[in-house]
This record gives C-alpha cells, sequence and structure tokens, in this order.
C-alpha cells in the first residue's frame, strides 16, 4: 500500500465516524484513522507536517454537534 492508499483508509473511518450510532463507535474509527494517517506519514519522504491536533477531528466535537 501506498501512503495515498492509507489516507483513503482514514478518509472511510473519518466518514463512518459521522455514521457511527454510538460514542464508543465513534472513539474507535477515530482511533483507526488515526493509525492509518500515521502509517501515511510514516511512508512519506520526506514526511509532511502533521496537523495541528486541533484540527483532527475529535470526539469532543462530534459530541457537540449531536445537542
Amino acid at each position: 500500500m501506498t501512503p495515498k492508499d492509507y489516507r483513503a483508509m482514514a478518509d472511510q473511518c473519518f466518514r463512518w465516524v459521522h455514521e457511527a450510532k454510538t460514542i464508543d463507535e465513534r472513539r474507535a474509527y477515530l482511533k483507526l484513522g488515526r493509525a492509518w494517517l500515521e502509517a501515511a506519514f510514516a511512508e512519506d519522504d520526506p514526511p509532511p507536517n502533521m496537523p495541528p491536533a486541533s484540527r483532527l477531528p475529535s470526539v469532543q466535537a462530534e459530541r457537540e454537534n449531536m445537542h
């Protein structure tokens, strides 16, 4: 797999976050998506700058959108 493939998998996980029925599902998809992004970044040469954590999807932001 290439970094592009890893990013596609991460994108899919982040889409699933919005479809998840429970907070535990959301957390699991976020964790998996971040792992795919980390794999992509690890394979990049040279690695790009990681966006600040505040720009990554968060469970807290999802929770606020639900209310």
